[in-house]
């Protein structure tokens, strides 16, 4: 196992894009943490300093590590809680006993006045761009039927735009 130097005091309590998540534990007088990345998917566990359990996780919704700690097998359970605001939830359990959670988000709230205005403006800018690209289209569509080639369908169609 490789060996990684982190320490607690300087990772933010609150997870970010670029700083992932982090997540501590204590279990018998050994520390473990966790790291999430927010970018690439990577999920570390480490215990005491050595990493014990590494690898991407770009599709599911939720991860499990398993590891030991003087010969008695722990999870680590990361699961993506709330997908909008990138809320994940750290679990350590020891068989089915839940010895710690911890939950961050990457947005810690999120209100719905931004989301209403933020869907609003997706809305409107699909239905400029649809009804732009349906007058284009019905514009061909007349000059075609109007029984011009290509050649004069478009320059007729690059006129009319130019008024």
């Amino acid at each position: 196992m490789t060996a990684y130097s982190h320490q607690k005091d300087a990772q933010p309590q609150t997870a970010s894009i670029t700083n992932g998540y982090w997540f501590y534990f204590e279990v018998d007088g050994h520390n473990v943490a966790v790291f999430c990345s927010a970018i690439s998917g990577q999920e570390t566990v480490f215990v005491d300093d050595e990493i014990v359990s590494n690898f991407r996780n770009l599709l599911k919704m939720d991860a499990r590590h398993t590891f030991q700690i003087d010969g008695v097998e722990y999870k680590i359970i990361i699961r993506t809680e709330k997908l909008l605001t990138g809320q994940i939830s750290c679990t350590l359990r020891k068989g089915f006993q839940i010895l710690g959670e911890q939950k961050k988000g990457l947005v810690q709230k999120f209100p719905f006045k931004t989301l209403f205005f933020t869907l609003l403006f997706l809305f409107l800018a699909g239905y400029g761009a649809g009804n732009l690209l349906f007058h284009i289209v019905q514009g061909f569509k007349e000059l075609y039927l109007a029984g011009n080639d290509f050649g004069q369908t478009v320059y007729h169609f690059v006129q009319t735009l130019k008024g």
